[in-house]
């Protein structure tokens, strides 16, 4: 069993100091953001956080709350074929799994072609509106997102005039339907 201070004999000599320092750095700056502090402020004691970028799961630990699915975050590489399921499964499970159990909030990044890829993205437009808030994950942005039978309920409800990402999706879709000739 590990014991106190068993990881200090073998580390040595001024290593020890070099790991404290990184730990203190780490731990002993860490903040609550703006983004966090928001949603915290205004979630209910039933709400889950769906976030779609790995990079930005730190948002589990600053609001306390957790995901309502075994899929933490979106990352394509994991959505493959293995020995027990295909890529194709699991990639039902996700929507299936965010559309049966709609998180509260979303913090979504500019991964937006690979939700596109797996049909969410326009599922979290029809559903979400997108708030004033931009937090920042490790080295990406953070788009914070609430359902939209929440959003009118909140304090700032009307300050947040519009949603460039999902606008951008959508401009993108109806050129695609234009060019095939299938407007209706």
């Amino acid at each position: 069993a590990h014991q106190p201070g068993q990881v200090r004999e073998h580390l040595v000599g001024g290593e020890v100091d070099v790991v404290e320092g990184l730990l203190h750095d780490l731990l002993g700056h860490a903040e609550v953001g703006e983004l966090a502090a928001y949603v915290k402020a205004n979630a209910e004691p039933s709400d889950h956080l769906w976030v779609t970028h790995p990079r930005n799961s730190r948002f589990y630990i600053e609001t306390g709350l957790t995901s309502p699915i075994d899929v933490h975050a979106f990352f394509p590489d994991w959505l493959t074929d293995s020995w027990r399921t295909t890529g194709e499964e699991k990639v039902a499970g996700l929507r299936s799994g965010l559309t049966d159990n709609q998180p509260a909030w979303l913090i979504l990044t500019n991964n937006t072609g690979e939700l596109l890829s797996v049909d969410l993205f326009y599922w979290v437009c029809d559903n979400y509106v997108r708030m004033p808030i931009i937090g920042e994950g490790y080295g990406i942005p953070a788009y914070l997102y609430v359902r939209n039978d929440r959003h009118e309920a909140l304090p700032d409800a009307a300050e947040f005039p519009g949603d460039a990402l999902c606008a951008g999706a959508y401009i993108k879709l109806s050129l695609e339907h234009y060019q095939r000739s299938e407007w209706e």
